[in-house]
């Protein structure tokens, strides 16, 4: 039923946002199997150019056989060739399978990433310089960002060359706002405030705290 749904949306859907926590069973806890059946209804989503996942990096890992540790497989989103825009959830930054996945997206425009893992400094480093990506936003609550400033707006914009050509994608540092007494719930927040921004489009061009 789902493969079948999918199949249907694969013809003409353009843009998705999901708000599924598909971290809360791993691929060794799947006994009814249900990851693989996730895992193949989204490959055919290939049409898709705007893709949002609110609580992931849409963690869809399987294990071949019951019972077997799961091996790292390329992650979904790197086989839809048209995906211009994609924001994802607490990815390991210095995962070279993840970056090994984004430079397969040869139309990749705007990456966004909220609460992120791996050393901010160091690993926007490598991924502004992504061929084609124009803009790197990292979403946070303030006191994550390195030397943030009081109001989100771009840290760093792409140099040009010779040729005047653009060389490295600008980097946006996007603090997301929250109440003083809403220390534990930030993870909650962060998700909300991606997925709400996703669905009205602004998510992709928010800078200065305004829409």
């Amino acid at each position: 039923m789902l493969s079948s749904l999918f199949e249907l949306f694969s013809h003409f859907l353009v843009r998705l946002v999901i708000d599924m926590p598909l971290r809360s069973f791993f691929p060794v806890e799947d006994r009814q199997q249900i990851r693989p059946t996730l895992r193949e209804a989204f490959l055919k989503l290939t049409t898709l150019e705007e893709f949002t996942s609110t609580r992931d990096e849409l963690f869809l890992d399987i294990c071949f056989d019951e019972g077997d540790e799961f091996v790292v497989q390329p992650l979904v989103w790197s086989f839809w060739p048209q995906l211009k825009h994609l924001a994802l959830y607490n990815v390991d930054m210095e995962d070279q399978t993840f970056i090994d996945s984004l430079k397969k997206l040869g139309k990749l425009e705007v990456l966004v990433l909220t609460r992120a893992d791996g050393e901010e400094d160091t690993c926007t480093k490598s991924l502004l310089t992504i061929k084609g990506l124009r803009r790197l936003s990292i979403v946070n609550i303030a006191t994550f960002h390195p030397q943030q400033p009081p109001i989100s707006g771009p840290a760093r914009k792409p140099t040009v060359s010779d040729e005047g050509e653009s060389q490295g994608a600008e980097l946006v540092r996007i603090s997301v706002p929250t109440l003083q007494d809403s220390a534990e719930q930030e993870v909650e927040i962060c998700q909300a405030w991606t997925r709400d921004h996703a669905i009205d489009g602004t998510l992709w061009h928010y800078t200065d705290g305004h829409d």
